[in-house]
């Protein structure tokens, strides 16, 4: 009877460990989830952690002497955020037809941006997003606001940087 314990507890016991071997070995993924949006044919991705909601574009009243790519501000739900055309941000003098609002999460920014396409939800392994300098370096100081970029398929999809959308 003591035999047949300690045989159970043996093999208790070599499964524990295999088990422990085998998690190990495997490699933890860090995921992201991502919230990508179109802009004429490119993509474009926010992380999820960033976005508050996306409403339909509310009344725009225009202020003057901003920027170009900031068309106005809007009441969202009693708050007034400023609404920016991320196409006209991007593509410089080109504005896309805006039907949606991406609310950004943000207790320094009260900022919406306009896109016209509905969103999609991504989830990334976090390795597979390059932040790496050599390959944004190329950007000037106007266009910083790619912060990484990963491969999807056949197609690259940029990550953006909010803080630097608006600087």
């Amino acid at each position: 009877m003591i035999q047949e314990n300690s045989a159970k507890d043996n093999w208790a016991e070599i499964a524990s460990r295999t088990k422990l071997k085998h998690l190990q070995r495997e490699e933890v993924k860090e995921k992201e989830t991502l919230v990508v949006f179109k802009l004429f044919e490119q993509e474009y991705a926010l992380t999820i952690n960033e976005i508050k909601e996306i409403i339909a574009v509310p009344h725009i009243t225009p202020i003057p002497q901003t920027p170009k790519y900031i068309l106005g501000v809007g009441n969202v739900r009693g708050n007034v955020l400023a609404l920016l055309d991320l196409s006209k941000r991007i593509f410089k003098d080109t504005s896309g037809l805006n039907k949606f609002v991406v609310v950004l999460k943000s207790d320094d920014l009260k900022l919406g941006l306009l896109i016209s396409e509905p969103p999609q939800t991504m989830v990334v392994e976090k390795q597979k997003i390059d932040f790496s300098s050599a390959v944004l370096q190329p950007l000037s100081k106007e266009d910083d606001f790619i912060k990484g970029l990963f491969k999807q398929g056949e197609k690259m999809i940029f990550l953006l940087d909010t803080s630097k959308l608006v600087s």
